[in-house]
């Protein structure tokens, strides 16, 4: 049986279109599809070694409170060489670059819609009693044991600044995204292919995103028991999310992600990396950007749940000019500010008094400079590591992003930037 005949049979009715959505890249499928039957869905494939993020999405959206604005998940299909995960399709479109004031003031206001609705973590007492459907063999496989975001608990994230040995170095992401610079709808894409098994490119080798407003996550401790998320006490058939997302063995902290992935500055004073292509004014404030990374993770702590991936092809205006946040893989624990600045990187780069944008956020003047020094860091490195494969336009944005964000680091300090 092809994928394509899989998924029809999951709807119960001929997929009559499919077109790729737009803005993010990934090496996966990600398409609207519509069917014989008038159902619109969006839907997300990949083959089992590639699976990881869209498992975790599929328990993340099916536990989310119903405040916070995301697509929900329909249904899961596991077949012999594929992980499918159905969502609610957005009629709508991405947010252009530059920014216009409504569509920023709108992603402001869903992710503080969303901020205060995930102030309580899931894992820590939102349990979850409704069931996701699906379908597949009758013993799952795929996911099997997807790599799990490191822990607190996990030594690589839990101790203390980067040492000799540096940040851990995760390997080419699964997904990259790029600024997005369509204002048409999201079904605007290239039509998707299926009239065959659904194919994604070669193996995903990272556990992480290397992204816009993702942090890397080096890869941890495989989750127990991910089999019977998917096929749990409800029996074959449903999704069970027993406690939210402790089915996953909970979330990461985000100081611990900025101790083990944001310490590039750190690495590159310490002489332990080289240094990356960087505006000319960097070599000369290496040690105050290494202090500013160094000073971070006490002051991104927090106990609220982040989307930990928020930039602006993450984002989906609808027709009444609400923003849904969407592909929520990889959330943390930490101040929920820390999103509202990653988002703002590209508000800056659009000429948008984005200080006075993140005065009601509260957060410390010492937080966002770290913030950008380290998310600058992160992305100028990753932009050097020559070409991805996910995208040939992420090292493109990996460098603008950067670049954009140290600049609006030089502005708040009174650097020099030439």
């Amino acid at each position: 049986m092809t994928l394509r005949t899989a998924i029809e049979d999951r709807f119960g009715a001929r997929v009559t279109a499919a077109t790729t959505a737009g803005g993010g890249f990934t090496r996966s499928f990600a398409a609207v599809v519509e069917t014989s039957a008038g159902e619109r869905a969006f839907l997300k494939a990949a083959p089992h070694s590639q699976a990881h993020a869209y498992a975790r999405e599929a328990v993340i959206t099916s536990a989310l409170p119903p405040e916070v604005p995301a697509p929900r998940p329909r249904w899961t299909l596991t077949t012999e060489d594929h992980f499918v995960l159905c969502l609610d399709a957005i009629n709508g479109r991405l947010p252009g670059l530059p920014w216009t004031p409504e569509d920023l003031a709108a992603a402001l206001h869903a992710w503080r819609v969303t901020a205060d609705a995930l102030a309580t973590p899931l894992a820590a007492g939102r349990p979850t009693t409704g069931l996701l459907p699906t379908s597949g063999p009758g013993t799952p496989t795929a996911p099997a044991t997807p790599d799990q975001p490191a822990t607190p608990s996990d030594p690589a994230t839990a101790s203390g600044p980067a040492t000799a040995s540096g940040p851990a170095r995760s390997t080419e992401p699964a997904t990259a995204g790029e600024p997005a610079t369509s204002t048409g709808p999201v079904t605007a894409g290239e039509p998707a292919t299926l009239t065959g098994p659904i194919t994604a490119g070669g193996a995903a080798t990272s556990t992480g995103p290397d992204t816009a407003g993702g942090v890397g996550r080096s890869s941890g401790p495989r989750a127990p028991g991910w089999a019977e998320v998917f096929d749990g006490p409800a029996g074959r058939g449903a999704l069970a999310v027993p406690g939210g997302l402790s089915a996953l063995g909970g979330l990461p902290t985000l100081s611990g992600i900025v101790r083990s992935e944001l310490s590039w500055w750190s690495e590159v004073a310490g002489g332990r990396a080289p240094l990356p292509p960087a505006p000319p004014w960097v070599p000369a404030r290496l040690e105050e950007l290494a202090a500013l990374e160094q000073a971070l993770p006490e002051l991104v702590a927090g106990t609220g749940m982040l989307h930990g991936d928020l930039r602006i092809d993450n984002i989906m205006i609808d027709t009444y000019g609400k923003a849904w946040l969407c592909d929520w893989s990889w959330p943390c624990l930490g101040a929920p500010w820390f999103d509202t600045v990653t988002l703002l990187v590209t508000a800056y780069a659009s000429g948008l008094d984005v200080d006075l944008l993140l005065e009601p956020w509260a957060a410390p003047g010492a937080g966002v400079d770290g913030v950008l020094a380290a998310m600058g860091g992160y992305w100028l490195t990753r932009a050097a590591a020559g070409p991805s494969s996910a995208s040939p336009h992420s090292r493109q944005h990996q460098r603008f992003s950067g670049e954009q964000a140290l600049a609006w680091l030089a502005s708040r300090r009174g650097w020099h930037r030439r």
